[in-house]
């Protein structure tokens, strides 16, 4: 065998495929040429060796071929095959299909192929089922822009520093660089060894700002800054080695791409000076705004365990250009591992894009640099610029940013801001409270940036987490994502017919809007609830659901289509204790009332009527806030009496007994098409919307001027499950007047 070696043509053994790659994407189709003009998007190489450890791969690898240690790097026998030694040798086929880039991204050195899958064809030894491309998939090669896999290289850092320049001064829906104000303090870091805390407020500095997650590393508490060292830090400064993992990166990190100034929470804050720190935590959301950048180091799972800068670089090679007609540049090859995530699923899966106060810093960035382990990644609102594979557009039409400058009349987000569905309001607060957070107190806190960033962008008013301008139809449209506590043990034995045994358990069971006392902010660790927040907010609003640290979101069902001039349907007289603080906001409204019987009534009529359609597919009717071990009303299975339903009797056990707000009406329809043996051939009947309340304390609601309620939950119903009677009674009924807590 002929193992000379050539990197324009590969050694004996892979020349045939450095010959077939060359061919087949130099006239990739460019931009404007029709695409019938002849592009290939696969082709074959056919050599000789043994399955599964391709020994003669290797060894023309192991001579210094390039081309071999590329293909011995990247092609991986797929799992399930049945060799557990080499076979003799045979012919073995790889067919390389090159996929292109999207139309947004910058083309490379195969024009806009950015990636060669490979499937391989054994035809003799019967072991693999064919597929598309001709076989199981045994690899992919990455297209890549660069084999530097150091993330702050001075080559690197100046294509940052470049596209940072760019967004900040050319890109119209990006802010510009020139800063507004300056945070009360910021670190000087241009000192190679020791930072500096300086007093800046009245000062005009670009900076970078940290967005990470502070974890439970001992390291963090002996970095903040707090009163006692304040003086000598703004004095004399402190040792960069003395810092957290993170916290040191972070400052590798801003040098690199030439910023002198880096604002961190811990140590630019005071943090045991409760006056100070709620002043500042309703300014961190401007200084993340201001900052000419916010830097992410996405494997950083705390403030101790560091970015973990150039770990595990990747098998890169290089290969001498030019290789396509209107591209001069070389060809940089890496394998890329099947199944391994993409930069994207890195940044999903990452500790910090599940924390709730990182999603409000991310929206309300001028532009955000993700920190990977081999490459930076610079996100703003036009696209993003990756060190690895360079420029993607991408449109801020999902609320990966807060728009700048409000929402004008040709982006391509006006479109989702003409109705309360459309608004991009409920991704919002779905996104967000998918994410954790520790104390249920940091939930207004952690979300008001996000709040006042979408008023400045839309002009809508947000109340308690809904918007105003549909406040009651937000109210009967959201629910928690899943059911919360577990269904209380003595409801767990449907023999149990004593409800009597139930209320004197209603005090704690299952309801828990406890006033704010001492327990401690997630941020401040301080022990002062009004310096940091409060537990309790309004039963209405999904600021009081149950959603943190699930792995779905709170879900909007109807906001968008309820009828505003259907009548009856309830009213809004006026918002109480409307301060910015969410916590004791209340409504006060009015419009028809259903009592206990009447939800029961409806409840048991939905269940027996579902059963006539399909058993199997019954339509949820009511939706707890707080639900039972899942045990929804009309939900049930397997098939029992009315009277013998669980999920019925838990509305009939609640104490005190829950009435029903008609909030109004729509013509969506609940109930699944599937649900029916053919399509129903008229429009869906009308259906009504609820707010399931109890009232608070003793005294008869009757007796009490203008009493309050706090929601239990929602319940939906079809008109044609809404007896004749209880419709009449609906329209014919004076509207009450109640305050919802």
């Amino acid at each position: 065998m002929d193992l000379s070696i050539d990197k324009d043509t590969g050694c004996g053994f892979c020349q045939a495929f450095v010959t077939a790659l060359r061919d087949t994407y130099t006239n990739v189709v460019r931009p404007g040429i029709p695409a019938e003009l002849g592009k290939m998007d696969k082709f074959g190489w056919t050599f000789r060796d043994k399955i599964p450890h391709l020994p003669a791969l290797a060894r023309s690898a192991n001579t210094g071929c390039s081309w071999c240690e590329l293909l011995s790097n990247g092609i991986k026998i797929p799992p399930g095959t049945r060799f557990d030694n080499d076979t003799e040798d045979q012919d073995i086929t790889i067919t390389f299909h090159g996929s292109e880039a999207a139309s947004n991204k910058t083309s490379g050195a195969l024009g806009n192929i950015r990636l060669l899958a490979m499937y391989m064809t054994a035809p003799s030894d019967g072991s693999f089922a064919p597929c598309w491309g001709g076989g199981p998939c045994c690899g992919y090669l990455r297209v890549v822009d660069t084999d530097d896999f150091a993330p702050l290289s001075e080559g690197n850092s100046q294509k940052i520093r470049a596209a940072i320049g760019f967004c900040a001064n050319g890109h119209t829906s990006c802010p510009l660089s020139d800063p507004t104000a300056n945070p009360l303090r910021l670190l000087n870091i241009t000192s190679d060894d020791n930072i500096k805390l300086e007093n800046t407020a009245t000062e005009k500095h670009t900076y970078a700002a940290l967005s990470y997650c502070w974890g439970s590393s001992k390291s963090i508490e002996a970095a903040k800054t707090t009163q006692h060292n304040l003086e000598e830090r703004t004095s004399r400064g402190l040792p960069l080695s003395s810092l957290p993992a993170t916290l040191r990166d972070a400052v590798l990190v801003a040098r690199s791409i030439g910023i002198d100034y880096l604002w961190i929470d811990a140590l630019c804050i005071v943090q045991d000076c409760h006056k100070e720190w709620a002043a500042e935590a309703q300014k961190m959301m401007q200084y993340y705004g201001i900052a000419l950048v916010t830097i992410v180091p996405i494997y950083s799972q705390s403030a101790g365990s560091g970015m973990r800068l150039g770990k595990n670089l990747p098998f890169v090679r290089r290969f001498a250009g030019p290789w396509n007609a209107d591209f001069g540049s070389d060809l940089v090859l890496s394998p890329k591992i099947r199944g391994a995530p993409s930069p994207d699923d890195v940044i999903y899966s990452s500790v910090w894009d599940k924390r709730g106060w990182t999603y409000q810093e991310k929206l309300n960035s001028a532009r955000v640099l993700y920190v990977f382990n081999h490459h930076l990644r610079l996100e703003c609102r036009d696209g993003s610029w990756d060190t690895l594979s360079g420029w993607t557009a991408t449109p801020n039409t999902s609320w990966r940013f807060i728009p700048i400058g409000g929402v004008s009349a040709d982006s391509p987000t006006t479109e989702r801001r003409k109705g309360p569905d459309n608004d991009g309001w409920t991704e919002l607060v779905d996104r967000y409270t998918m994410r954790q957070l520790t104390n249920r107190r940091d939930r207004w806190l952690a979300f008001s940036g996000i709040v006042e960033g979408f008023s400045q962008a839309t002009g809508r008013q947000v109340v308690a987490g809904l918007r105003k301008e549909w406040l009651l139809e937000d109210t009967v449209s959201w629910r928690s994502p899943d059911p919360w506590p577990p269904l209380h043990p003595d409801l767990r034995n449907s023999a149990v017919r004593d409800q009597q045994s139930l209320l004197n358990k209603s005090s704690t069971f299952p309801f828990r809007h406890a006033a704010c006392n001492t327990m401690v902010c997630e941020r401040t660790e301080q022990h002062d609830a009004s310096e940091c927040g409060n537990d309790h907010f309004p039963s209405w609003s999904w600021l009081s659901g149950e959603w943190s640290n699930h792995k779905q979101g709170v879900e909007f069902g109807w906001a968008s289509i309820l009828e505003p001039e259907k009548e009856p349907r309830a009213k809004l007289l006026a918002i109480l204790n409307d301060n910015g603080d969410p916590s004791f906001t209340k409504l006060q409204v009015s419009g028809p009332v259903l009592h206990t019987d009447a939800i029961l009534a409806i409840v048991s009529h939905a269940r027996d009527h579902s059963l006539t359609i399909d058993p199997n597919c019954r339509p949820r009717i009511v939706f707890l806030d707080e639900a039972y071990d899942d045990k929804y009303a009309c939900s049930c299975q397997p098939e029992h009496e009315s009277l013998d339903c669980e999920a019925i009797n838990i509305i009939a056990s609640l104490s005190p007994a829950p009435s029903a707000l008609l909030i109004g009406q729509s013509d969506f329809d609940i109930i699944p098409t599937h649900a029916f043996d053919s399509p129903k051939p008229e429009p869906p009947p009308l259906h009504w919307h609820f707010l399931l309340l109890q009232p608070l304390g003793q005294t008869p609601a009757a007796l009490i001027e203008d009493p309050e309620f706090r929601r239990i939950g929602t319940m939906h119903v079809p008109g044609d499950h809404l007896d004749e009677g209880i419709e009449r009674e609906l329209r014919n009924q004076e509207p009450q007047t109640l305050v919802l807590v």
